[in-house]
């Protein structure tokens, strides 16, 4: 039991060391010259709730700046013992959606960079991990449930 919780500490790890070079990857190429990594572009995006002109359009800038803080709590689900599935489909439902949305606001204007294409990856990768984490989690209660 110990090897799996420290494989599981290791998993973390890995995946916030991943998660936080996300920050210094170049994310935004503006036109002007200018290129925001992840962090500033995190601030960027703090900055705007600020400048939101109606409640639906507050609320979703509030929601993609809560979809970095919801990667964390992905992160750090791992080393539950148990994580609820239902949790883990809404709150991979709305890292997916917050996280690609960038896609359809600047991926027309062809201003994404590399950093953003890694932090859609890695969303993807948190997600799938706490599905298999799920899984064999699941399998392991059910294997002990048979086995008294």
């Amino acid at each position: 039991m110990t090897n799996d919780k420290t494989k599981n500490i290791i998993l973390v790890a890995i995946l916030l060391a991943l998660f936080i070079i996300g920050f210094f990857l170049p994310v935004l190429d503006f036109s002007f010259g200018v290129t925001l990594n992840g962090f500033e572009a995190f601030v960027m995006q703090g900055v705007s709730v600020l400048s939101s002109t109606s409640y639906a359009e507050y609320l979703w800038k509030v929601f993609l700046l809560i979809t970095p803080v919801l990667d964390i709590v992905l992160i750090f689900w791992l080393l539950r013992k148990q994580i609820n599935l239902i949790a883990i489909v809404l709150v991979g439902i709305a890292v997916l959606i917050g996280s690609s949305s960038w896609i359809f606001r600047y991926g027309s204007l062809e201003i994404l960079r590399a950093g953003y294409y890694y932090w859609l990856i890695l969303n993807l990768l948190l997600v799938a991990v706490n599905f298999l984490a799920h899984g064999k989690k699941k399998l392991r209660e059910d294997i002990s449930k048979g086995s008294s």
